[in-house]
């Protein structure tokens, strides 16, 4: 579970500049998993049909906003605050 402080850090770090609707978008369409194993657990979220491992922000943002970019809801949205909205939610994610 996330801590207040932290929550609080992230939200701190990128405010202004966020779209609640992408973000909701993003929890409800992207949630974090989790496999246990007995060495090892993997977190990870689940992106056009692929598993992909929460590790590289950079690569994440970059699959994330090649799906969210093409759909018509987010077009009156900036590309800088949809990519800037992912990064904020893959630092709620990895923290938690």
């Amino acid at each position: 579970m996330i801590s207040e402080s932290d929550k609080n850090e992230i939200l701190l770090k990128y405010s202004g500049n966020t779209s609640d609707e992408v973000f909701n978008y993003l929890r409800r369409h992207y949630p974090k998993k989790v496999t246990n194993s007995v060495h090892l657990n993997v977190e990870y979220i689940i992106i056009d049909d692929r598993i992909v491992r929460l590790g590289s922000k950079k690569e994440l943002v970059s699959r994330l906003f090649n799906e969210l970019e093409s759909l018509d809801k987010f077009q009156n949205i900036d590309t800088s605050v949809i990519r800037r909205t992912i990064k904020m939610y893959l630092d709620f994610l990895m923290l938690k």
